[in-house]
């Protein structure tokens, strides 16, 4: 694949430009592997159309509205490759030991006269390009340096003299201009001060193209001061490296083409009471700097960014900015150390900034300016965004580093590089998000949905992420869990894993999306229900495995497990580069199954482990085969595995010979009995669904189990002259044997199926083996009046420990269950107290009679029988009223309470009153009681 294929990362409809010095666009390369790749050649990322960075030997940018250019390096190096109008720049440094190395620059224009400088414009050589447009040097790698190369050379050295363009004050090594300056100004000394006094930098070629590189520049100095200065009309409008102690006061710089005020690699630093506006490109960048201070600075109608941040250790993050600071208008919010605070929006925030801040809040906020990220959180715990609308990030619209329990939650994100970046920058080392939570956002029209580098133990739910370029991309991110989110329209994949191991990926809906699911040197991942349909891409592959190369070797993808999911109308359904990708397996063993596949076009007419017996199962009888790999237990529909979760609960087989009383016996057969368990939470219509062993199957008649109820199946109705089954129990007589002759004895296999014949449920015992997979290593059987019960009663791993011999739990009498009700409530010595026992119940019976005892003390007051009785106390005190019920097999039970009698007292109202009322159409008056008092009087006669 070219970088052309790229392209669309740069035009984002609405986004002028995309993001700097992050690895990006990896997303986009990676689902193109044919083979296993190389991971380093994918860290030269374009980002910003005409820039590119990373690491590497070889670097190439294609989007430059300038020229198009490659860098040819000996040795790996580490890079930020520009090529601008009438500029090409580089930030170099080795990222292995070398010292130096041979640089081959192409794409200049053919035999052109170019002057490159390294640090300093004193530091500059003249060079012209040979016929192909190339040129070579060798170049120091001892230290970083930062290279330019331009068309013209026009640049003013300050040092301590500016007599040709102003006054010298020596006392104070001031440099007032007195006039404008149509050059670049190097400052090539520390502690100068350049008071422009209203004068102008400017770039008098700007109206045709920025020939010239810097307004103001200077590289290793301190104690700088620029004020006062307006600068116009050039790439940079000032950029110093590798200083500290800088003043920038009271300037203004207009319509730069690439930034207005860079900072890098240096700290300390006061930017006050500045303007930059209308840059093309952006307006202030903090480039791995620390400790600057920014107050009062406005910064307008900048084109990608207004402001930003980039830096690869926290100490980068380090800034003093305060809500002076204003994007159109509306603050920065940096916060630094914070604890408990809340931004919302009242705020107006232009900007959020939460550093090494715990509890901070950001709630119902617009931010739409554009910016180089909108949101960024820099090793911040316990905080959240909600309910918020993010636009124009141009690197990210939330970006996360060094941070854990980061809580993303129903924000609305478009027309960002990435709506959500937790992600290292090349050079940053650590984790980036843990314990995260992402759910209930919409992620629409970015360059990506969520990208995690180095992230861990995350959280991605409920989130819809559509018409992006990508939807969700992990690099070395591990024990993430994916679940639920809507994937649709993106125009590559839809969830890329690179190097990342131990995720699960379930519930998502991945529809119409240039490919599904792709991972590369990513291991021991469980991809499971999730539905991948119409992937509609170049290739369009539901599902690809492959490998990658790091610079310790080949990473394989191996063991990752992928079952119940749909692939439905892709171009390929699956895909897996079997030399690079090992032990992935696309099925979870028999019965729990594989996957459904649109193309299978197998048949089902068997079932088991093997496939090989009679019957159908809801799998296909063949195994699903393609490129370097198979499911061997395909389903014939759309969601076979899921089945209602009722279960096979337990099983009589080896009847005792029991008597009723009437003194008949069990029989073999008839009196057989299983009890199926319906664990849903609403009631399961088990009508014409079968029960079956080895042999044949019988229909289950008319029927339904209740949520989280029971159901016993038996032949014959004579079963239950034998059992005391519950009467909450429902009671299916079959009318016939279990299969053709009972279940056996020696061993047989009980299979409960549904009325479209897919198994919910099975089992098998004894010398039957073929049911449970794998087999029992101990043969599981019930001694003669014993019976196979799951144990515990919602065990299902579909092996014969989910069963244990048992005494039978139907054969055992339960309990009345006796309740004592009385009034009043509040009894009364001489008031007569009415007591009822009719709210008792039996489980598996009835109760026909019941036993009162009223006693004080060891002496019994009074006993009777009857659902009902009543007493009068007759002195105050604490009696127990005991109430023993006995149910029709004899069986007793009690409960008791204690009922205290206190004397009779309520207290005064004061504001209670007997009040006069006239009424006109009788004659004379009468008293009337106040509702309060009437209250009053109900509670005393109810109580």
């Amino acid at each position: 694949m070219t970088f052309a294929h790229l392209r669309k990362c740069a035009n984002i409809e609405n986004m002028k430009a995309i993001k700097i010095f992050l690895i990006f666009c990896l997303f986009l390369l990676i689902p193109f592997f044919i083979e296993a790749q190389d991971f380093d050649e994918f860290l030269k990322i374009p980002s910003i159309p005409g820039r590119i960075s990373g690491r590497g030997k070889f670097f190439e940018i294609k989007d430059s509205n300038y020229l198009n250019i490659t860098l040819q390096s000996e040795k790996e190096i580490e890079i930020v490759l520009e090529s601008i109008p009438r500029m090409i720049s580089l930030n170099i440094s080795s990222s292995t030991n070398a010292t130096s190395t041979n640089l081959i620059l192409n794409g200049l224009e053919p035999n052109k006269t170019y002057y490159k400088y390294q640090d300093s414009y004193k530091n500059g050589v003249v060079f012209i390009s040979d016929e192909k447009g190339t040129f070579s040097w060798q170049q120091d790698l001892s230290q970083p340096h930062y290279i330019w190369i331009q068309e013209k050379k026009g640049t003013i050295f300050l040092t301590r003299d500016c007599s040709n363009y102003g006054i010298w004050e020596t006392s104070t090594q001031t440099c007032t201009l007195t006039q404008d300056v149509t050059s670049t100004i190097e400052i090539d000394a520390d502690n100068i001060t350049l008071d422009c006094n209203g004068h102008q930098i400017k770039n008098e070629y700007w109206i045709s193209n920025p020939i010239l590189t810097h307004g103001i520049y200077f590289w290793d100095k301190k104690g700088v001061i620029i004020k006062n200065c307006g600068i116009s009309g050039f790439d940079y409008g000032i950029l110093f490296s590798y200083c500290s102690d800088i003043k920038i006061v009271g300037s203004k710089i207009l319509r730069p083409y690439g930034e207005g005020l860079r900072i890098q690699f240096s700290r300390e630093n006061e930017i006050f009471g500045n303007e930059i506006l209308d840059s093309s490109r952006g307006g202030l960048i903090i480039y791995e700097s620390s400790g600057n201070r920014l107050k009062e600075n406005s910064f307008k109608n900048n084109g990608s960014w207004n402001f930003g941040i980039f830096g690869t250790v926290l100490e980068n993050f380090i800034q003093d900015i305060d809500i002076s600071n204003t994007i159109n208008g509306k603050s920065i919010y940096y916060l630094v150390g914070q604890e408990n605070k809340t931004i919302e929006a009242f705020n107006s925030p232009g900007y959020v900034g939460i550093i090494n801040s715990k509890n901070i809040q950001i709630k119902n906020v617009s931010l739409l300016e554009p910016n180089y990220q909108q949101v960024l959180f820099i090793n911040s715990q316990d905080s959240k965004i909600e309910n918020s609308q993010i636009q124009n990030g141009i690197v990210a619209g939330i970006q996360i580093l060094f941070s854990s329990n980061v809580e993303i939650l129903k924000n609305k994100i478009s027309n960002c590089y990435y709506a959500i970046y937790a992600g290292t920058i090349i050079g940053a080392e650590g984790k980036t998000l843990e314990n995260g939570l992402i759910s209930e956002n919409e992620l629409t029209e970015n360059g990506g949905g969520i990208s995690f580098e180095n992230a861990f133990g995350n959280k991605i739910l409920k989130n819809e992420i559509s018409k992006n370029n990508l939807g969700i991309y992990f690099i070395n991110s591990s024990n993430n869990v994916i679940s639920e989110n809507a994937i649709s329209e993106n125009e590559y994949e839809s969830i890329n894993l690179i190097l990342s191991s131990n995720n699960t990926l379930k519930g998502n809906t991945i529809l119409n999306n240039g490919e599904g699911i792709l991972l590369s040197g990513s291991s021991n991942n469980i991809i499971f229900e999730n539905s991948i349909s119409k992937q509609n891409g170049q290739w369009g592959r539901g599902i690809y495995l492959s490998g990658i190369y790091t610079r310790e070797g080949l990473v394989k993808s191996e063991n990752n497990k992928v079952y119940h999911n749909n692939f439905i109308q892709n171009k390929i359904n699956a895909k897996v580069e079997s030399d690079y990708a090992s032990g992935n397996l696309f099925d979870n063993g028999y019965p729990s199954g594989g996957n459904y596949w649109s193309d299978y076009t197998g048949v089902d007419e068997k079932f088991g482990p093997n496939q090989d017996q009679r019957g159908s199962d809801g799998i296909g009888d063949n195994p699903y085969c393609f490129q370097g790999g198979c499911d061997n237990y395909p389903f014939i529909k759309e969601n076979g595995w899921q089945t209602l979760k009722v279960l096979i609960s337990e099983v009589y087989y080896n009847v005792d010979k029991r008597k009723d009383k009437e003194g008949n016996e069990e029989k073999e057969g008839d009196n057989e009995w299983v009890i199926i368990h319906n664990l849903e939470n609403e009631t399961v219509d088990i009508s014409n669904w079968q029960i079956c062993d080895n042999e044949k199957c019988d229909n289950i008649p008319t029927s339904s189990i209740p949520a989280n109820g029971f159901a016993i199946l038996t032949p014959a109705t004579t079963t239950f002259n034998f059992w005391k089954v519950p009467k909450d129990m429902v009671r299916i007589v079959l009318g016939s044997k279990f299969g053709s002759h009972g279940l056996s004895n020696e061993g047989d296999r009980v299979i409960l199926k549904d009325k479209e014949g897919k198994i919910i449920d099975a089992m098998s015992y004894g010398t039957d083996t073929l049911t449970f997979f794998p087999f029992c290593s101990e043969e599981l059987k019930a001694g003669e009046g014993k019976s196979l019960l799951r144990f515990p009663p919602d065990k299902d791993t579909d092996t014969c420990k989910d069963f244990i011999e048992s005494e039978p739990t139907i054969g055992k009498n339960q309990l009345p269950i006796p309740i004592i009700q009385f009034s009043p409530k509040n009894p009364v010595k001489g008031v007569k107290v009415k007591f009822d026992a009719s709210s008792s119940t039996d489980p598996d019976g009835e109760i026909l009679n019941f036993l009162w005892e009223i006693k004080r003390g060891e002496e019994i007051l009074a006993t009777s029988t009857g659902t009902t009785t009543e007493f009068t106390f007759s002195e105050n005190g604490e009696y127990q009223i005991t109430l023993i019920a006995t149910d029709n097999d004899n069986a007793t039970s009690s409960t008791s309470t204690i009922l205290k009698v206190q004397p009779f007292s309520f207290a005064i109202i004061t504001d209670l009153h007997i009040g006069r009322h006239y009424q006109e159409e009788y004659e004379g008056q009468e008293y009337y009681l106040t509702q309060r008092l009437r209250n009053v009087v109900n509670w005393i006669n109810n109580n």
